[in-house]
């Protein structure tokens, strides 16, 4: 039997300061584990954003997260849109624009939970909303 050496993959993050964040892993199957690190290289990205995590729209608190999602999932039922596209609905939206690192990381949270499909390369990422066809009205 021949012996296959583990695939490790490593992870670097550049800070806002020049520093270097470094993950190193043999097993990315727990999303939990890179959602944190990503969320630890968010915190230390370099200073606070303008604005608080979470946020008062129509009468309740609302995550970024919960946010973008939402935007997503009223704008672009059924077309591919890009970062850009997110970002200046947003501001539209709700009249801030958080760091482009948060929305790209919030854009690939939903990628890797299924609820957006992603194509492309680096810096230029498509995407389009997954449909759930038992969530769809029946008619």
């Amino acid at each position: 039997m021949r012996h296959v050496p583990s695939k490790r993959v490593r992870i670097e993050v550049l800070m806002d300061d020049g520093s270097t964040l470094v993950m190193t892993s043999k097993d990315l199957s727990d999303r939990t584990k890179l959602t944190k690190f990503f969320d630890l290289a968010e915190l230390m990205g370099g200073g606070s954003p303008p604005f608080d995590d979470t946020q008062e729209h129509d009468g309740g608190a609302t995550t970024l997260y919960d946010q973008v999602e939402r935007l997503v999932r009223s704008r672009y039922l059924g077309q591919w849109f890009d970062f850009v596209q997110v970002r200046e609905a947003f501001e539209m939206e709700f009249g801030f624009v958080p760091r482009d690192t948060t929305i790209a990381t919030y854009l690939q949270r939903l990628s890797g939970r299924g609820i957006l499909r992603r194509r492309g390369r680096r810096g230029s990422y498509r995407y389009k909303l997954q449909i759930d066809p038992l969530t769809l009205p029946s008619g």
